[in-house]
């Protein structure tokens, strides 16, 4: 049995995927640009 999330703890969940998604995002841009720049 799992406790019950108040709304703040579920935003707050929510919040840390997103961001740790944005930065993954991030990342994947950051070495595609440098694969693409050390290509040329």
């Amino acid at each position: 049995m799992s406790p019950r999330l108040l709304p703040s703890e579920r935003g707050l969940i929510a919040w840390n995927w997103l961001k740790s998604l944005f930065l993954l995002a991030v990342t994947f841009l950051e070495e595609e640009v440098c694969l693409s720049a050390s290509s040329f």
